[in-house]
């Protein structure tokens, strides 16, 4: 993106190229929800377009219309002029954040991802209370049973999926070159297992694998809460902790992750040659299934029988950030005797979104019970999600269920013939 970029210019671009044909409707689940006008991605740029031209005031009901935006970007895949829905909004909330107050609350969450020695000392604490089941016992106190502090408290995962990951792992076999990966703030906290189990998989197909030290939160909470200049200084950071000359590929785990690192190309650099860097470190930018997909595994992978169902949910920031193919579920029939149920591609956003489930919880699990009534339309023994947030919402809406619920390279991983090398085996339950 050039340093003249003006922020106001291009909303207003993008919102004068909406010729509102109403095609982005039936794709809206705002939209379907109320039928509310303003709840649709035409109606959410026309308030936009008046506030910015000064029409209307930007006063608290309009402001909402524009928060309760999901950002599941359904609409942008289906829009016949080309709108960049996501990066409109995300630059209009930039512009109106004079208007709009932080909460206290979620101001310190922001804070916290980006100061990760706070964020691991919370990590353990959470895996201390979850490991001395004190949740049970507040779940039956009767001033904090319908809280928010207990509605939180489903979202924490299980004390026995933390492993403490190190800083570099060796390729087995034949080595064929080294791999970055970006574990984000969360990762190590809360999807530890789905890093380890990428290690596990890459390593074995022959490369090396680094987790760089200085590395930090991807900033896509940051930028969807008009938090630009947050933003683009972890932007900045990661494209310091990253090598990309030495690297064939740096990968993610999380999609919702992997949606924010590829729009590091379009952050408001000041300099080429941060425009450059970024585009470096963009180029190499891989999920993991489309790594694992893309490369020969020779005969280095193999998997055993597993005569399960597994239906395969596709995050709004795969399907419609990223654009990228179910790599899912191709690498999944290489599972024996696994059946596999691919939902269909207009299933709606499942309602974590980001910070969205702890913003409107009630419209959150609307959405998520719409998806999990879809899902168990099935005889489902395993789901599978590649973004960590889309794990956790759906987790806490199964916790009384047989299901299992996991990312994909975590199945592929639970079924290798191969056993874990040593080097991967120091997993710390505390």
């Amino acid at each position: 993106m050039s340093s003249h970029f003006n922020a106001e210019e291009f909303v207003l671009n993008q919102a004068d190229q909406c010729v509102k044909c109403g095609l982005c409707l039936s794709q809206c689940p705002t939209y379907n929800a109320t039928f509310n006008e303003n709840e649709s991605p035409r109606g959410r740029i026309s308030l936009i377009q008046a506030v910015i031209s000064k029409q209307l005031p930007a006063d608290n009901k309009l402001l909402q219309h524009l928060d309760q935006c999901l950002l599941c970007q359904r609409c942008e895949r289906i829009c016949p002029s080309g709108v960049q829905y996501g990066r409109l909004m995300d630059t209009a909330r930039q512009l109106l954040k004079p208007e709009i107050p932080t909460p206290r609350f979620k101001k310190m969450g922001l804070g916290l991802l980006t100061n990760s020695k706070r964020l691991n000392s919370l990590g353990t604490v959470l895996r201390i209370y979850r490991k001395s089941r004190l949740g049970t016992l507040l779940k039956y106190t009767p001033f904090l049973r319908n809280s928010k502090l207990m509605e939180l408290t489903q979202f924490i995962p299980s004390a026995t999926t933390y492993t403490k990951l190190k800083s570099y792992y060796s390729a087995q076999g034949n080595p064929r070159g080294e791999i970055l990966l970006f574990s984000g703030c969360m990762g190590q906290n809360a999807d530890s297992q789905t890093l380890l189990n990428s290690i596990k998989l890459v390593t074995q197909l022959g490369y090396a694998v680094r987790l760089p030290e200085q590395q930090v939160c991807c900033g896509a909470l940051h930028q969807h809460s008009g938090e630009a200049e947050q933003a683009m200084q972890l932007a900045q950071k990661n494209l310091q902790a990253f090598d990309t000359d030495k690297a064939v590929a740096i990968i993610y785990t999380s999609s919702g992750c992997g949606a924010q690192l590829k729009n590091y190309i379009y952050l408001n650099w000041p300099h080429d040659d941060q425009q450059r860097q970024a585009q470096r470190f963009v180029d190499k930018i891989m999920d993991i299934s489309e790594f694992l997909a893309g490369t020969d595994w020779e005969d280095r992978l193999q998997f055993t029988e597993l005569n399960k169902t597994v239906v395969i949910h596709q995050p709004c920031s795969q399907r419609n950030a990223l654009r990228l193919p179910n790599y899912a579920s191709e690498l999944l029939g290489r599972i024996p005797g696994l059946n596999i149920i691919n939902l269909a591609d207009n299933i709606p956003c499942c309602g974590a979104a980001g910070d969205y489930m702890l913003k409107y919880p009630e419209q959150a699990k609307t959405l998520r019970s719409n998806l999990l009534e879809t899902i168990q339309s099935h005889p489902v023994d395993i789901i599978t999600t590649t973004n960590v947030g889309c794990s956790l919402f759906l987790s806490a809406g199964i916790q009384d269920t047989p299901v299992q619920l996991l990312n994909p390279v975590s199945l592929l991983a639970q079924q290798l013939v191969q056993q874990l090398d040593s080097e991967l085996t120091s997993t710390i339950a505390s």
